[in-house]
């Protein structure tokens, strides 16, 4: 789960636009973004003191349209819906004692069949973690005894990871939290019939980024 500064700059390296200048896009944006204070002292939703998307995207429309498309505000409408979405899961999380990381390994082991088993590289390759960020992940949860570290017969360099009952108790009474608060959040803008064709969209959009 990235930081905001992670994702401006993966929006910079990887999105591809038709404009030559799109760098300065995204360096403006995000600099309007993070650091944009609401002059008038309204709050900005979820992010008090942050510009909503409509003020940034009037802003950029009055002083830069030629840079304002459909594109721009579908991007930076998705990236603020993940600030907003990650802001308030972290804070569910940390009254269930996770971190946002710590939730996605347990999640992602809980999908495992039984014995819910993975290696680290295994693990690596599937949450937002970076190898660094994973050995200090796992430490934790293996102190917390949601964890065990089993030795591998084929690769004495690497040990299993496997969740433990503990483990798969908290990854379900996190999961369970997380999935009311996302349909708290998402029934507050949209129908179900909404939220099922957004998915398709989404999913189907996924698909084939991906795929590339």
């Amino acid at each position: 789960m990235a930081s905001n500064s992670i994702v401006w700059r993966r929006r910079s390296e990887n999105v591809r636009m038709t404009l030559p200048f799109q760098k300065d896009v995204f360096r403006y944006l995000g600099k309007m973004y993070l650091s944009g204070k609401i002059k008038n002292g309204e709050g900005g939703g979820a992010m008090t003191g942050k510009h909503t998307i409509a003020q940034v995207l009037a802003q950029l429309g009055e002083n830069w349209p030629e840079v304002s498309s459909p594109e721009t505000e579908v991007m930076l409408a998705l990236i603020r819906l993940n600030d907003i979405v990650l802001d308030s899961t972290r804070k569910l999380l940390a009254g269930i004692g996770l971190t946002p990381a710590g939730f996605e390994v347990l999640v992602t082991l809980r999908a495992q069949p039984a014995p819910r088993r993975m290696t680290p590289t295994e693990l690596y390759r599937a949450v937002l973690i970076t190898s660094g960020g994973m050995t200090k992940v796992l430490k934790q949860l293996e102190a917390e005894g949601c964890i065990i570290r089993l030795e591998n017969e084929q690769d004495a360099r690497s040990r299993f990871v496997q969740m433990t009952a503990e483990g798969a108790a908290r990854a379900e009474l996190a999961m369970r939290a997380v999935g009311d608060h996302d349909k708290t959040i998402l029934s507050r803008a949209l129908s179900k019939a909404q939220v099922a064709q957004l998915a398709r969209m989404l999913l189907g959009t996924l698909a084939k980024l991906e795929a590339d």
